[in-house]
């Protein structure tokens, strides 16, 4: 009997499970603002917080209107099945290459085929983790007409996650279970800053 709810809790974290503040987030490759809201969040932010203070969960979540997102979903969750460390470097990858990777301007024409060997060749070369192995996990099964790749239901898990939770522009941000509508995609390191400090404070 095929399972219908996933084997473990869906989300990649950063930071301590027990951490009291938990920061929950939906993005999608294929949208500038996913791109500015994850990279001054892992790159710039959580990096500077102090241990055990901020726990951050991140969610695929690609919009229908942007199909070459879905692939690049399926490619991060390929590598993260591959070898889990690599999975931070592998969005960070594509998020800072979204026209090249991603976007319709360089993506329209690519089969999606081409498409995987694309981003697999690509987020191989920036965090090293085997291309090969990835492209296998996203390899059509063939087992039936429409069977999708061995990460195809874990994504499909991904979109029920976040329509369950209401969720429709990318990025949507939750603090501690609930939506804040406060946070923007724009905001600056410093600005994250100052929202983590005065959260802090109120503890």
């Amino acid at each position: 009997m095929p399972t219908i709810t996933p084997i473990r809790q869906l989300g990649h974290r950063i930071g301590a499970a027990d951490a009291p503040l938990k920061l929950e987030a939906w993005y999608d490759f294929a949208c500038p603002f996913s791109a500015k809201s994850f990279l001054t969040l892992t790159r710039e932010v959580l990096p500077s917080r102090p241990a055990g203070t901020v726990q951050f969960l991140h969610y695929q979540y690609p919009q229908p209107w942007h199909a070459p997102g879905a692939y690049a979903a399926e490619v991060s969750l390929a590598v993260e099945e591959v070898d889990p460390s690599k999975y931070l470097a592998a969005c960070q990858h594509i998020f800072e290459n979204q026209k090249d990777l991603v976007f319709d301007c360089t993506s329209y024409s690519l089969t999606r085929t081409q498409m995987y060997e694309k981003l697999a060749t690509a987020v191989a070369g920036a965090s090293g983790v085997d291309a090969a192995a990835v492209l296998q996990k996203v390899a059509y099964l063939g087992t039936s007409p429409n069977a999708g790749n061995q990460v195809g239901q874990l994504l499909k898990w991904y979109v029920k996650h976040g329509r369950k939770n209401g969720i429709h522009v990318t990025p949507t941000v939750y603090v501690n279970g609930i939506e804040e509508p406060s946070i923007s995609s724009g905001w600056t390191a410093q600005q994250w800053t100052e929202y983590f400090d005065e959260k802090e404070k109120q503890a």
